[in-house]
């Protein structure tokens, strides 16, 4: 099973938890039917008086594309509804969409923050997306950091002076190493 599969069950899992809680049975009743469109008619009352479960519940269909075209930037706004309110399962969610820059300007430090609020409230999806971010966060880092460090330009009157006290020998040897230390110029002259 792809990973995509994994959080998808992971998430509807989280729902199913969640229609056995809400407060609204007809609405929590088709969203179990997959009768998405009476679930959203139903449930987008409740969400929007701030009941928190209908809030995440909103925020899967519209993420998921369950009853209507997937538009992650209305589930990232129903899922912030409800984790601002505590819900875990929604700071989980939410966490998701900054780690993958759906709906949301990607950000790790944010995803991290929303995990950590989840995984405190025991929330076992939360702690196995810390865990995969921070593998994440360390394969970014490494990439920084393996990238080249070139010195820092020298001004052209100190190589003329240098230059000018070289022999032609070493100043052939100079500009051959030059060469090979200095990345290969793009089609336009700059480095």
């Amino acid at each position: 099973m792809t990973s995509r599969m994994l959080i998808l069950i992971a998430i509807c899992a989280a729902v199913w938890v969640d229609c056995a809680r809400a407060d609204n049975a007809a609405g929590m009743e088709a969203y179990k039917n997959k009768d998405y469109a009476t679930a959203l008619t139903q449930l987008r009352p409740e969400a929007q008086q701030g009941n928190h479960i209908a809030q995440n519940i909103v925020g899967v269909m519209y993420m998921n594309g369950l009853g209507m075209p997937s538009n992650d930037a209305e589930a990232a706004k129903w899922y912030r509804m409800a984790a601002e309110q505590g819900y875990a399962v929604a700071q989980t969610n939410l966490g998701f969409l900054y780690e993958n820059g759906r709906g949301v300007a990607q950000s790790l430090a944010e995803a991290r923050q929303w995990y950590q609020k989840a995984a405190l409230q025991g929330d076992p999806r939360a702690g196995a997306f810390l865990k995969d971010l921070a593998r994440k966060e360390e394969v970014q880092r490494q990439a920084l950091s393996s990238k080249p460090v070139y010195p820092p330009p020298v001004s052209p009157a100190a190589v003329t002076a240098t230059s000018q006290k070289m022999s032609d020998s070493d100043r052939a040897k100079a500009t051959e190493l030059a060469h090979l230390a200095l990345p290969p110029l793009d089609q336009s002259g700059d480095a």
